[in-house]
């Protein structure tokens, strides 16, 4: 009798098809270029977060100096009117007014309260006011100081413009018990305001 062939003892394993091995790296092949390309993008997308265009800087752009200047007390009050330019609005951070004082009372002793508020609104309407509470639907923000004349000091503050109003005005007085001298006041007032880099 003879005996049938049999394979080889691990068993018998078909023949590829000839395109199988080209199939397969063909797919291979894809998959790196696809992770390439997601790798480029994700690479793109994190430096240009980084970028410079994304930053900010600030600005400051000064509003009114008042030097070495006489003041009379309150009712008489100050105040001038300032434009927000559009370029001064157009990053998320809103605009401010920082102030600079220091008063001088001379031989008056006495303490003297400096108190400044931002109106959205005209100077006209301002003054066209009978009582200042007429002009709380304007009132932005407002601030007091006290210098005392035991302590004579320098004072800064800010003010922040809530809201991005193209005009204000900037209303400042000061309040003392008297005034008998000549009083020497220095003010500035400055706006300062963030930019794309």
């Amino acid at each position: 009798m003879t005996e049938i062939p049999t394979g080889p003892s691990t068993g018998y394993v078909p023949p590829a098809p000839e395109g199988h091995a080209r199939s397969c790296k063909r797919i291979m092949l894809a998959i790196v270029v696809i992770a390439v390309v997601v790798v480029g993008f994700v690479v793109v997308l994190r430096f240009n977060n980084m970028a410079p265009m994304n930053q900010t800087n600030m600005n400051t752009r000064n509003l009114i100096d008042y030097d070495d200047q006489d003041v009379d007390l309150f009712p008489a009050y100050y105040r001038f009117s300032f434009n927000v330019k559009s370029s001064e609005t157009e990053t998320p951070q809103t605009p401010w007014v920082d102030s600079s004082c220091s008063i001088d009372t001379a031989t008056d002793d006495v303490d003297v309260v400096f108190h400044w508020a931002v109106y959205a609104t005209d100077i006209a309407t301002i003054d066209a006011a009978s009582t200042w509470s007429e002009l709380d639907t304007y009132l932005v923000n407002e601030r007091d100081h006290t210098y005392y004349a035991s302590y004579p000091e320098s004072y800064g503050n800010t003010l922040e413009l809530y809201g991005h109003a193209e005009s204000y005005t900037l209303v400042f007085w000061f309040e003392a018990s008297d005034k008998n001298d000549v009083w020497s006041v220095d003010i500035s007032f400055d706006l300062n305001y963030y930019v794309w880099a």
